[in-house]
């Protein structure tokens, strides 16, 4: 199998740390005790995840193929806002490390907020797009391929 890890910092997962703190006082808190598979890739999601201390670790297995990518995140993140904006099922597993904590809020929930402010889903809308631009600009700089377009 081939294997690829990475450690990327928050930006990675999500590149703005006011919507964390938007979304944290409104989420139910949960100390990790012991590592924890939360979700596995495929998945429908249930709710958006915020890792507000600690650590985490994402893994995407290949549909045609034996690998996997390991990506290592930090606290704060928001996990899981892609699926949620877009009804599609989870691209990735979630393990949370133990001694981390985790800040959940139900996906019905996350609608409600979502419909309720224009303003709060634009930034979630621009988050995710600046979090897909860091993800390929990332992925390009570790194979060291050029991309078009680039800024």
């Amino acid at each position: 199998m081939w294997r690829y890890k990475v450690h990327l910092d928050s930006s990675a997962i999500v590149s703005d740390p006011e919507l964390v703190q938007v979304f944290l006082p409104l989420s139910l808190s949960y100390p990790c005790d012991r590592d924890r598979t939360l979700f596995v890739q495929r998945d429908f999601p249930s709710g958006l995840y915020i890792l507000s201390s600690g650590s985490a670790t994402l893994k995407r297995h290949g549909a045609g193929g034996p690998f996997e990518i390991t990506v290592q995140t930090t606290a704060p993140s928001l996990i899981g806002l892609r699926p949620l904006l877009q009804n599609t099922r989870y691209a990735y597993s979630l393990v949370v490390h133990k001694g981390s904590t985790l800040g959940f809020v139900h996906a019905a929930d996350f609608e409600q907020m979502i419909e309720a402010d224009r303003f709060l889903a634009h930034r979630a809308a621009e988050a995710l797009a600046e979090s897909s631009r860091f993800s390929e600009n990332a992925l390009f700089d570790l194979l060291d391929l050029p991309t078009e377009n680039a800024a």
